[in-house]
């Protein structure tokens, strides 16, 4: 079962656009401070600088949508979020540090720190999908993750009492 949560192009333009505006604001306000006080100047460009980078990091993105298939989540450009035998809890709800319309796993094993902005990132033990995501398709691949698990535990207690039954006949 293959499951594909999609950013929509028009949203990364609309998240692009804004972040362009906010650091021409705040570059503007840095150069016009820059004549009375240079100490909250620097701190303004510093804060440009950030906007930019982040807008950078949005623009040059290849990711346009984190699949989930056959035990592993991963996005369209072939970087590989996770694998769900390392997933230990997913979390989804209202009240969670989460991206918007998305959920959040949490891995057994640390990570490298990864991202692609309004669809996943990975810090340490936690993995969250979603940002500018359909909510529903971001929902059904949450429940999807949670089948597969629920599936795969299955699959290994059956193994585990076959391997008892064969102990017993055995002995």
């Amino acid at each position: 079962m293959k499951i594909e949560v999609r950013r929509p192009e028009v949203l990364r333009w609309i998240m692009l656009s804004a972040i362009v505006a906010l650091f021409a604001m705040t570059l503007m306000a840095a150069i016009d401070l820059m004549a009375r006080s240079t100490v909250p100047a620097v701190i303004l460009a510093l804060f440009a600088a950030t906007i930019g980078w982040f807008g950078q990091a949005l623009f040059f993105t290849k990711a346009r949508a984190v699949i989930f298939e056959d035990g592993r989540l991963y996005d369209d450009s072939g970087v590989e979020i996770c694998h769900v035998d390392d997933v230990s809890e997913l979390e989804k709800g209202l009240h969670l540090f989460k991206p918007s319309s998305g959920f959040v796993l949490k891995l057994k094993t640390k990570q490298q720190i990864a991202w692609s902005p309004g669809l996943w990132w990975r810090i340490g033990h936690r993995v969250g999908v979603g940002g500018a995501t359909p909510g529903r398709r971001a929902k059904a691949m949450a429940d999807a993750i949670m089948m597969y698990q629920g599936a795969e535990a299955t699959e290994k207690a059956v193994a585990e009492i076959q391997a008892k039954m064969k102990q017993r006949k055995k002995g």
